[in-house]
C-alpha cells in the first residue's frame, strides 16, 4: 500500500473555510461471537452544513486549536468515514477518546502523488497524545462529473490504539484507516 506523505508549504492567503470532524468508534454488539463490532464514524461540527466560515480577524489556528480543546460545539450527525470537501480549506481531523491517537510521523497520507492537493500537515497534542491533525486542501475540479475518480483522492489515516498496561506503560497498535474525499471544488 502506497503511502506518500503530505508536502509541506504556506497555506494560501485565501482560504476562509475550515471543515472540522470528530473521529469517534461505536460497539455495533456482538458480530456472530463474544466480540463486539466496532464501526468508525466522523462527526461534522456544521451539522450537515459544508464547513466553518472564519469571521473577520478570525486566525485558523485559534479556531482548530479551540477545536482540538473541546470548546467548539459539534452536533452528533454520525455520517460515513468518506468525506466531502466544497471549496479550498482546512480540514481538522480530531479522535474522540484516549485510547487511540495519530502516528507521529505520518498522521495522514495520500495513495498516490495528487500533485499537492492536500498539504501542510499539523499534528495537534492534547493529553500526551496526538489528538488532532489538520492539513490544507485545494479545489481545482470545480467541472468534473461525480463518476469521475479524479474527483475521489484516497488518503491513509495512521492511528495507534493505545493499549496501558497496570504499570501505566503504553503499546501502540498501528491501524491505517482509509477513507476517500470527494474533492469537487465549488
Amino acid at each position: 500500500m502506497s503511502a506518500l506523505p503530505l508536502p509541506s508549504g504556506t497555506p494560501e492567503n485565501d482560504i476562509r473555510h475550515i471543515k472540522l470532524m470528530a473521529l469517534y468508534i461505536k460497539s455495533a454488539g456482538p458480530a456472530n461471537g463474544p466480540t463486539p463490532a466496532l464501526t468508525f464514524h466522523i462527526e461534522n461540527t456544521e451539522g450537515g452544513i459544508p464547513g466553518y466560515e472564519l469571521k473577520p480577524g478570525e486566525r485558523p489556528e485559534d479556531v482548530i486549536a479551540k477545536f482540538v480543546a473541546g470548546s467548539v460545539p459539534f452536533t452528533r450527525n454520525p455520517t460515513p468515514l468518506d468525506f466531502p470537501i466544497s471549496k479550498k480549506c482546512y480540514i481538522v481531523l480530531k479522535l474522540e477518546g484516549d485510547f487511540w491517537e495519530f502516528d507521529a510521523r505520518d498522521g495522514v497520507t495520500t495513495k498516490e502523488d495528487l500533485g499537492g492537493q492536500y498539504y501542510r500537515l499539523i499534528p495537534h497534542s492534547q493529553g500526551g497524545r496526538i489528538a488532532a491533525v489538520s492539513f490544507c486542501a485545494r479545489t481545482p475540479f470545480p467541472d468534473r462529473p461525480a463518476e469521475d475518480d479524479r474527483v475521489r483522492h484516497s488518503i491513509n489515516l495512521h492511528i495507534n490504539f493505545l493499549d496501558r498496561d497496570a504499570s501505566g506503560n503504553v503499546r501502540r497498535l498501528p491501524v491505517i484507516i482509509d477513507p476517500d474525499v470527494e474533492n469537487r471544488g465549488g
